[in-house]
């Protein structure tokens, strides 16, 4: 399984490198506009999400939406010896510094976030299919964030990544409940209570 994961992601990181620049600034855009329209996003009073880097699908205009409607803004930092997340809340773009793999991630002052209720969470997709199982990088960071966390989990894809069929997942791997690409909303909310 392993292994099968391991190929499929390097197909993806070649295919998504392969998007011509101008291709992907009009899909970025698109996928931001179809997020922030979300209601689930206009009912949240917190937004978790990461910062993109290198051609990963862009969320400066997310962020920046955010900042824009007071929306409490949470970015993550990389605890690289327990492989665990740790969102820190930001309140402009100066609180980011380089980290760990070059990412922009908040700096020592910025204060852990405490509260996650009545929020939602942004995460990056290489792909993800119909059931909201995705194939990020392979470091298991979100999967281990998401196993625990009670609000909303939106993942971004380009369409053109996007798997119909069901890509290959591992026991402790944790579908999305809202999928957006620049084509589409898919909505795969789990569990008894859809509002969670």
């Amino acid at each position: 399984m392993k292994d099968a994961k391991n190929e499929l992601r390097s197909k993806l990181l070649y295919a998504r490198e392969s998007i011509p620049e101008d291709d992907r600034r009009a899909f970025d855009m698109e996928i931001s506009s179809r997020l922030i329209t979300l209601s689930e996003i206009k009912a949240s009073n917190t937004v978790l999400c990461y910062v993109s880097f290198g051609n990963e699908v862009s969320t400066r205009e997310i962020i920046d939406f955010c900042f824009d409607n007071g929306k409490t803004i949470a970015v993550p930092r990389c605890d690289t010896e327990k492989t665990e997340l740790v969102f820190h809340v930001i309140s402009s773009w100066d609180d980011l510094v380089p980290g760990h793999y070059g990412i922009l991630e908040p700096n020592g002052a910025c204060p852990v976030l405490m509260d996650t209720e009545k929020s939602l969470c942004v995460v990056p997709c290489l792909s993800v299919d119909e059931r909201g199982f995705r194939i990020g990088y392979g470091k298991g960071y979100y999967d281990r964030f998401l196993a625990r966390y009670k609000g909303i989990s939106v993942g971004l894809c380009y369409d053109v990544l996007r798997s119909g069929s069901n890509l290959p997942f591992d026991e402790h791997d944790v579908p999305l409940n809202i999928v957006i690409t620049d084509k589409m909303i898919l909505r795969l909310f789990k569990g008894a209570d859809p509002a969670r």
